[in-house]
C-alpha cells in the first residue's frame, strides 16, 4: 500500500468503527452504501480467501484490489481512513488517514428555577385525550441551526419555537435574532441573581424606551424562561438587523468533553453589546408571545406537538451522551440515531443543553423516543 497526499471528496461517505487499520494490520471494517442496496457494511481480511470484501454490492467487487466506489471509510483509534483504488483490478489499493473530527460545540442551558406564576399545561386540567398516532414528525429540516461555539442554545431553541408558532398560525416566516435573545436573557438573569424578586418582564418592556448599555462579556448560558419573557414583554428583533456573529477573547475558553463550558466575548461584538440600530424600538412592532409550562407527561408532550406546539426543554449531557455525540457527528451511527439513557449515578456531566421536541416514534428503542431538533448544524 502507498499513501496519496491529495484529500478525497467524501460527501456521501459513511462508516463504522474499525477493528484495526489498513496500514500493516490484518483486518478492518469499512462501508460505503451502494445505491439501492440495504447492505451497509463489509469486512476486508488481509490474506483471507486470497483477500476479499465480504459484500460485493457495498464495495463493488469481491476482488481485493477492485473497490469500484470513490472510496471506503474506516474509523480506528481516532483516525479516519479512506481506502480506494483506480477501479482497475490489479492496481494498488491506496489509503489515506486524517484525524477523527471531535467537534467542539456550545451548549449553555441554565436550568430554570421553579416559578409559581408559570401557567401549566397538563392532560387533566386541559381535558386532553391520549394521542393515538404511533409516530409524528412536524420538524422542518431547513430550520436546523448551528449555534457554533457560543453557549446560546436557549436562544436558538426559543427563536426556532417562534418560527413554528408563526407557521402554525399561517403567518410569514420570521427569524428572531438569537444574539438579541441571548443578550437580554443574560441581562435579566443578572438582575435576578442580584434580586430574586426582580420583575424581569416589566424590565424588558421598559427597554423599548430606555435601551440597555451593559457590555456582557461572559458567555455563561441562559434560562429558557427569560428568553421567552423577552419575546412576550418586549418583542422580536430580526436576525437581519442583529446578526449571529461574535468574537471570543483568546485564551478565555474552558472545555469539558468537547463542550464549551465558559468563555469571554470581546468588547462590543454582537454577543456582548446591546443590539443597536433602533432594535429595541422596532421590537415592539413585531409579534409577542406567551408560554405555558408542559407537565413532564409523555402524552401531554405528544398532544402539544400534535397541535403544532413544539416543546422546548433542557437536559444534562452525561459521559454517554458525549460519546454518542462524537459518534453521530462522525457518522459512526447511521439511520435513526437514538441517544443513550445515562447512568446518572456513575457518569460525569459536561454542561446542559436546550433543544426542541418536534415529534415522536413509539417504535424506536424499547419504549419509544421523541424526535429532537438540535442546533449543531444540518450536517
Amino acid at each position: 500500500m502507498s499513501t496519496i497526499p491529495e484529500p478525497l471528496n467524501e460527501s456521501s461517505g459513511y462508516a463504522v468503527s474499525a477493528m484495526s487499520t489498513p496500514d500493516g494490520q490484518p483486518e478492518w471494517i469499512s462501508f460505503k452504501k451502494h445505491e439501492g442496496d440495504t447492505i451497509m457494511s463489509c469486512h476486508y481480511v488481509k490474506g483471507g480467501n486470497a483477500g476479499a470484501w465480504s459484500s460485493n454490492t457495498s464495495m463493488g467487487s469481491s476482488n481485493l484490489l477492485d473497490c469500484q466506489h470513490e472510496a471506503a471509510l474506516a474509523w480506528s483509534n481516532n483516525w479516519v481512513y479512506a481506502v480506494w483504488d483506480t477501479q482497475l483490478s490489479g492496481n494498488p489499493l491506496y489509503w489515506r488517514r486524517t484525524p477523527l473530527k471531535l467537534p467542539v460545540v456550545g451548549a449553555g442551558y441554565v436550568p430554570d428555577k421553579p416559578n409559581p406564576k408559570d401557567a401549566k399545561v397538563g392532560m387533566i386540567q386541559m381535558g386532553m385525550a391520549p394521542v393515538q398516532d404511533a409516530a409524528l414528525d412536524i420538524s422542518k429540516p431547513g430550520w436546523v441551526l448551528d449555534q457554533g461555539t457560543a453557549n446560546s442554545c436557549t436562544a436558538n431553541a426559543v427563536a426556532t419555537a417562534c418560527r413554528y408558532e408563526l407557521s402554525r398560525q399561517g403567518k410569514a416566516d420570521f427569524m428572531t435574532s438569537r444574539l438579541y435573545l441571548y443578550y437580554l436573557a443574560r441581562l435579566g438573569a443578572g438582575k435576578l441573581a442580584a434580586n430574586s424578586a426582580f420583575n424581569t418582564p416589566a424590565f424588558y418592556n421598559s427597554l423599548a424606551s430606555s435601551p440597555p448599555t451593559d457590555d456582557l462579556k461572559d458567555d455563561c448560558g441562559s434560562y429558557i424562561r427569560e428568553a421567552v419573557r423577552v419575546l412576550g414583554s418586549l418583542g422580536a428583533v430580526s436576525e437581519d438587523d442583529w446578526g449571529y456573529e461574535w468574537v471570543v477573547v483568546e485564551g478565555s475558553t474552558t472545555i469539558s468533553g468537547n463542550v464549551i463550558q465558559s468563555q469571554l466575548f470581546a468588547t462590543e461584538c454582537n454577543a456582548s453589546y446591546p443590539p443597536q440600530n433602533g432594535c429595541f424600538q422596532t421590537a415592539k412592532k413585531h409579534f409577542t408571545v406567551k408560554y405555558d409550562l408542559a407537565e413532564l407527561e409523555t402524552e401531554c408532550w405528544k398532544r402539544c406537538i400534535q397541535l403544532g406546539y413544539p416543546i422546548i426543554f433542557g437536559f444534562n449531557m452525561y459521559d454517554s451522551f458525549n460519546t454518542f455525540k462524537d459518534q453521530a457527528w462522525n457518522k459512526k451511527i447511521d439511520g435513526d440515531v437514538v441517544a443513550p439513557v445515562p447512568n446518572t449515578e456513575s457518569e460525569g456531566t459536561h454542561g446542559a443543553h436546550a433543544v426542541l421536541a418536534v415529534g415522536w416514534n413509539n417504535q424506536l428503542d424499547t419504549s419509544g423516543c421523541f424526535l429532537v431538533q438540535n442546533w449543531w448544524g444540518q450536517s
